[in-house]
């Protein structure tokens, strides 16, 4: 789990109670979501144990994704010292309004080249999107527009989402010309 994290709230935790609880099985990334440069991202992804889980992923049924939101106010990224928040600016700026395991996109679904993403260390957006299941979660105002960026982007094509979220999704689909 993550230091400091409610573990009902935990994604981590939430999927190893999930595959427990359904007979699946679960893979935990031994490394930070985000290091301090390419340099160092370059050698854990030389590491034996990291190659094994992103060997393993490639193989994945279903992906939980949480979709998370580039918003200055309640960044994740920023709580956990990921990015400042210098960063956080400099991702918007450059359009993306969400991120999926340190994937970051805009609204239409396209991958943003920053260095913030050339210094996470993980799973894909290829590896993602090759998954049967990619099952996305997310819920609240700030979380419209990175949802719509997700979907549109392939990252996700279950929801799992509120009221909020869903009315805003609708609208976004209705719009789209057919």
């Amino acid at each position: 789990g993550s230091p400091g994290v409610d573990p009902d709230y935990d994604g981590p935790a939430l999927v190893q109670k999930l595959a427990r609880s359904y007979g699946g099985s679960y893979s935990i990334f031994p490394s930070p979501l985000i290091v301090d440069n390419e340099n160092t991202r370059d050698s854990l992804m030389k590491d034996r144990r990291i190659r094994a889980v992103l060997l393993n992923a490639e193989d994945m049924d279903i992906a939980l994704l949480g979709i998370g939101a580039i918003n200055s106010n309640n960044s994740r990224l920023i709580q956990s010292c990921y990015i400042t928040p210098e960063e956080l600016q400099d991702l918007e700026k450059a359009g993306a309004v969400g991120h999926i395991c340190a994937s970051f996109f805009d609204m239409a679904g396209n991958l943003i080249d920053h260095s913030v993403s050339r210094r996470s260390v993980g799973v894909s957006a290829e590896t993602i999107r090759e998954a049967p299941i990619r099952l996305g979660i997310a819920a609240g105002q700030q979380k419209i527009l990175s949802t719509v960026g997700a979907l549109q982007g392939g990252f996700v094509n279950i929801l799992i989402t509120d009221d909020v979220i869903a009315r805003e999704v609708i609208k976004h689909c209705q719009s789209i010309p057919a």
